[in-house]
C-alpha cells in the first residue's frame, strides 16, 4: 500500500520543508519511516513499531538485537571459565554486546538524536576492543598506550559528520594495526575486509529496491556481526595456544 502525504499532514518532521513523498506501509493504516532515512525525518514511533512491523527496521533490529544477546551469555561462559578464552574474550564481547546493543536500540527509535549518537559513541569499542583483546590474548603484559591515544581519537571522530566520522574510523583502526602489526593474520586480514565493507555500505546507504534483507545497511550489520564471530575464534584460539605455551 503507498499513499502520498502532505507536509502538512505529518505528525512529526519530515524529509523536506514542503510538498509530498511516498509512505511506504505494508498493514493497513501502519506507515513506515523511509528506508535509510536519517534520524529525525520521521516522526517518533512507539518501541514495537520498528521491532515488529516496520519490514526495513525490524532487520536492522534483531540483526542486532540477537546477537547483543549472543556476546553477553558468551561474555559470562567466559568470566566464569566455561568457556576459554578468559579475560580477553569477556572484555571482547563486552565490547560487541555494546556496539551491537546500541546499534539495535538506535533502530528501535530511529530518529531519537541521542540514541543516534550513543551508537556512533560505541562504535570506537570495537576499533579499540579488537586490537586490545588480541594483545590481551598473545601477549597480556601489552603494551596498550597507543590505544589510550587512539580511543580518545575515535570518540572524537564520533562527533564528525557521516562519511568523515567513518573514514576517521577506519583510519583509527588502520594506525592501531599498524603499531600492533605482530597481532595480524588471517583472521584479522578477514576482519579488516568485513569491517572496511560495512563502512562502504554505511556510506552509501543504497539498494533500497533490493529483496528485503539485502540493502546496504543490513548487509552493514551482517559485516559487524561476521567480524566479531572471527574475533571470537581468534581470541579463543590465541588463548588456547598460551596455555599449551605455559603447559610445555
Amino acid at each position: 500500500l503507498f499513499k502520498v502525504m502532505t507536509i502538512e499532514e505529518s505528525s512529526g518532521p519530515l524529509l523536506g520543508t514542503g510538498g509530498t513523498f511516498t509512505e511506504q506501509a505494508s498493514h493497513t493504516g501502519m506507515k513506515f519511516r523511509p528506508a535509510g532515512a536519517p534520524a529525525g525525518a520521521w516522526h517518533h514511533t512507539p518501541w514495537y513499531i520498528c521491532t515488529f512491523y516496520d519490514p526495513y527496521e525490524r532487520i536492522n533490529v534483531w540483526s542486532h538485537g540477537l546477537p547483543t544477546l549472543s556476546f553477553v551469555i558468551l561474555g559470562a561462559l567466559a568470566k566464569a571459565g566455561v568457556v576459554p578464552g578468559g579475560f580477553a574474550l569477556s572484555l571482547f564481547c563486552f565490547c560487541a554486546a555494546m556496539t551491537h546493543g546500541s546499534s539495535a536500540l538506535t533502530h528501535v527509535w530511529p530518529d531519537d538524536h541521542v540514541l543516534e549518537k550513543i551508537d556512533h559513541l560505541c562504535i570506537p569499542f570495537l576499533i579499540i576492543g579488537v586490537p586490545a583483546t588480541a594483545v590481551m590474548a598473545l601477549r597480556p603484559t601489552g603494551p596498550y598506550h597507543v590505544m589510550i591515544a587512539m580511543a580518545v581519537v575515535a570518540t572524537a571522530a564520533a562527533f564528525l559528520r557521516p562519511l568523515h566520522r567513518t573514514l576517521a574510523f577506519v583510519a583509527s583502526g588502520a594506525v592501531l594495526l599498524g603499531y600492533y602489526f605482530w597481532i595480524v593474520d588471517w583472521n584479522i586480514v578477514a576482519q579488516v575486509v568485513l569491517q572496511v565493507a560495512g563502512a562502504v555500505f554505511f556510506v552509501r546507504n543504497g539498494g533500497h529496491s533490493r529483496p528485503m534483507g539485502l540493502q546496504d545497511h543490513h548487509l552493514l550489520h551482517y559485516c559487524v556481526t561476521a567480524a566479531c564471530i572471527l574475533h571470537v575464534v581468534y581470541i579463543t584460539r590465541a588463548a588456547q595456544s598460551l596455555d599449551n605455551v605455559k603447559l610445555g
